[in-house]
């Protein structure tokens, strides 16, 4: 793992870094990946880091990192998410996220973000791979979250976040972030929606109690088709018939 870029971007002495994924940056190829995303769907000085407010990017991947390295030097603390692996034929492209992590480091680092920033969640929306088949001698590196990937509902009223802006082009919430804002609005903290570059204030929504809700299997039974990775978050090979299923 480079975990000099890791750590640039999860500072250990950050209380918002231990929800940190450093599966990404076990990539070999992450120091020579290219990056720099041109066209920031958003002027990221928009919203205001002030301490009630916490943000989530559910962006393409390298769009949501490269605006979150921006977002830093506003004054918000990034929290990368994205909690996969990488190999050929995969599911989910890697190859821009990994250039702007490690485009979007030094930025983030030379940022002199304070300790009680607010938090801004990295996430990629295209984490379910879209249009990839399961098959074998690819790379399946699909993954999702779960409320456990994020601060608890009590966390964030503890360190006093009332607000939290969704920014996201998606017409729907996602199933698996359903199961993350719904715990966070019981606990009473407010979800707002922001459609990135539309010009238009964030809009309070209400989150519906998805299915499965708390079920103490939930976790299990929908990460049944996915492949888990040695480095604690997603990403496999898929075997031959005849072999053995292995993991990355």
């Amino acid at each position: 793992m480079s975990r000099e870029l890791f750590e640039a971007w999860a500072p250990p002495a950050c209380d918002w870094s231990q929800w940190a994924k450093p599966a990404p940056f076990i990539a070999k190829d992450i120091q020579s990946a290219a990056g720099r995303y041109a066209g920031l769907p958003l002027d990221p000085s928009t919203i205001k880091p002030e301490n009630d407010i916490a943000v989530i990017l559910e962006l393409p991947g390298a769009e949501a990192v490269a605006l979150a390295a921006a977002m830093a030097q506003h004054g918000f603390r990034p929290v990368p998410l994205i909690n996969t692996t990488t190999g050929s034929s995969e599911a989910v492209g890697m190859g821009t996220i990994l250039g702007e992590l490690r485009a979007g480091a030094p930025v983030v680092q030379a940022a002199a973000i304070p300790d009680d920033a607010p938090p801004v969640f990295v996430l990629d929306t295209q984490r379910e791979g879209l249009g990839y088949t399961r098959r074998p001698r690819t790379y399946d590196n699909r993954w999702m979250v779960f409320p456990q990937d994020f601060p608890s509902g009590n966390y964030m009223v503890a360190r006093g976040i009332k607000r939290v802006v969704l920014l996201t082009r998606e017409a729907n919430l996602k199933r698996d972030l359903m199961h993350v804002l719904r715990r966070w609005q019981d606990a009473g903290v407010k979800i707002y929606r922001e459609m990135p570059g539309d010009g238009q204030p964030p809009v309070e929504i209400t989150v519906p109690r998805p299915s499965q809700f708390k079920l103490g299997w939930y976790r299990f039974l929908v990460a049944m088709g996915l492949k888990k990775n040695s480095a604690g978050g997603f990403g496999g090979w898929i075997p031959e018939p005849s072999q053995s299923s292995g993991s990355g």
